[in-house]
């Protein structure tokens, strides 16, 4: 789609610590041309889905802006009760232009503490990291527009050789006219 706004996914992860696992990555994600009003939803990011607790609650150094500059936030949890349940964050005043979102996840290995659920969560073993993109990417607020999505994986901290890899295959990721809830189906 030509006209498809771009939305562009940075994925950074730590170097490996002495055990050999990765204990965060980073996020970026720029947004062109949101136009969102003042108070209404802007981002979103599960706090539960298919029972794996997301990283909402634990995610650091969240940090947006647009083409006017630093947005404060106000975050909002929908009750828990179907199978997704999200945390929205709207702005303090209407949103215009590219945005820019920055934010680090933790990597932790614990058990799920829901009880039994699919491996969806961020997890890191020998060196990699490992998880379901829709746990772990805040993603514009679900409105059904297309974009053009290009996801660029950072790896210059990992071991020489690090590649990245999707269920869209291997490096880069260059995908035209979808909506951005593929990359949490990724």
């Amino acid at each position: 789609m030509a006209d498809a706004p771009d939305l562009e996914v940075t994925i950074r992860p730590a170097a490996a610590n002495a055990q050999r696992l990765i204990e965060w990555v980073e996020i970026e994600l720029r947004v062109q041309n949101m136009k969102v009003e003042a108070g209404q939803p802007l981002l979103r990011l599960p706090l539960v889905s298919s029972n794996v607790q997301g990283v909402a609650e634990v995610l650091e150094n969240l940090a947006v802006a647009d083409a006017l500059g630093p947005l404060t936030l106000r975050a909002s949890d929908e009750p828990a009760g179907s199978m997704t349940s999200y945390r929205r964050w709207s702005a303090d005043r209407a949103v215009s232009g590219d945005v820019t979102v920055r934010y680090r996840v933790p990597v932790t290995n614990a058990p799920n503490m829901r009880g039994a659920a699919p491996p969806f969560e961020m997890r890191t073993e020998d060196g990699g990291v490992s998880g379901l993109g829709e746990m772990f990417l805040i993603l514009p607020e679900g409105d059904g527009a297309a974009y053009d999505v290009r996801v660029h994986w950072a790896l210059d901290a990992l071991t020489p050789g690090a590649v990245g890899l999707s269920s869209f295959g291997a490096g880069q990721i260059a995908l035209d006219g979808v909506k951005a809830e593929r990359l949490g189906e990724a």
